[in-house]
């Protein structure tokens, strides 16, 4: 009877999270769109995100050069998180690039909704903190560590990870290797994944608030 009253409350709550993010990206009608792009020169930094709301795509290619295009619009409503206006031409990505990082962010996220395509190079680190939105990583064979509050992450990769850490509080863990998919530890509300290979050569974190993680090593 418990456990039947605990995947009640946590279907509830996904659906919930479900129409929540809908309305983010629905009912905040665009008043209008940027686009805004830049490239940085990869000498083996991580890349960092900062983003509060919105989406974040990550595709891996054989290039040396990171490239971006962020689309951003604000939002006529004051629905939940958007409040008042915010001039999109103040608008700008900042980056801080030393010899070990580069990190990311906009200058202005408020009632913004931010949609980010990220290609890089293949052998990148990434390490991103995301409020709420869905983040998708694709090809990457290196160090990816992934903290979001709210919303939905996928990873889709090709490499052996030494340590594969994956936990959303309260939501769904799916994690399959060449079409098998392996078994993840249900606590109730929550799911979490775990595994260590000593002869793998990243690492792979993804630790989820409310929402959902599927890893897919193709």
């Amino acid at each position: 009877m418990t456990i039947v009253k605990a995947t009640t409350i946590k279907t509830g709550v996904i659906a919930s999270l479900c129409f929540m993010l809908a309305m983010v990206s629905t009912t905040a009608f665009a008043a209008s769109t940027r686009t805004l792009s830049q490239s940085y020169a990869y000498n083996g930094q991580v890349v960092n995100l900062d983003m509060d709301i919105g989406s974040a795509k990550f595709i891996a290619t054989d290039n040396s050069e990171i490239k971006i295009e962020v689309v951003v619009e604000s939002a006529d409503t004051n629905w939940l998180f958007f409040w008042g206006d915010t001039d999109l031409n103040k608008v700008a990505i900042e980056s801080t690039v030393t010899t070990s990082n580069i990190s990311l962010m906009l200058s202005e996220q408020g009632n913004i909704e931010q949609q980010w395509t990220v290609y890089l190079p293949t052998q990148a680190a990434l390490s991103l903190d995301v409020g709420i939105g869905s983040v998708e990583v694709t090809g990457l064979s290196n160090n990816i560590d992934i903290e979001l509050g709210i919303g939905s992450a996928r990873v889709e990769h090709q490499t052996l990870f030494n340590t594969v850490e994956l936990d959303s509080g309260v939501g769904d863990v799916s994690i399959s290797e060449l079409g098998k998919q392996l078994a993840v530890e249900d606590n109730v509300l929550a799911q979490s994944y775990s595994s260590k290979d000593l002869s793998g050569e990243a690492a792979l974190s993804v630790d989820v608030g409310v929402g959902e993680i599927v890893v897919v090593k193709l």
